[in-house]
């Protein structure tokens, strides 16, 4: 039990990103074992929420728990079942953000989108050079 509780925030964020690999075609095989993953992920979260005293997020764990039931399926179609991975892929990702105690603005900095820098410096007006006396003569106009 120490391994999984010391690695959850890689298994969370392993769960999130095989729920987005779900939006492309992938082998039947894939989605077994996506949903017994995430099946068994769920029910471990389920516990652990349940014993801190996280109703909310118990509730939330035992509806991916029993949408990714292996033995009983939904009979959902295909598109169905993309907005439940993004849905549950969003939901994942919240709570590896809980465990890794990253905000989103962590997330920013970290990528490179920090609010300083995705704003355009202010403009400094050009100072004016300064006009050049040139001892040649200017030629004249040609009509």
């Amino acid at each position: 039990m120490k391994f999984i509780t010391d690695n959850m925030k890689y298994i969370l964020l392993t769960a999130a990103i095989m729920l987005i690999l779900a939006l492309f075609p992938m082998p039947a095989f894939y989605y077994r074992l996506l949903k017994l993953f995430v099946f068994v992920l769920a029910g471990y979260q389920a516990y652990t929420t349940w014993n801190n005293k996280n109703t909310p997020m118990f509730a939330g764990w035992i509806l991916v728990f029993i949408l990714f039931n292996p033995v009983f399926l939904p009979g959902f179609s295909w598109f169905m079942w993309s907005l439940v991975n993004i849905a549950t892929a969003a939901f994942v990702f919240y709570n590896w953000m809980l465990e890794t105690k990253t905000s989103v603005a962590d997330l920013k900095k970290k990528v490179g989108m920090d609010e300083k820098k995705s704003k355009p410096a202010a403009a400094k007006p050009m100072a004016k050079p300064a006009a050049k006396k040139s001892a040649a003569k200017k030629p004249a106009k040609r009509k």
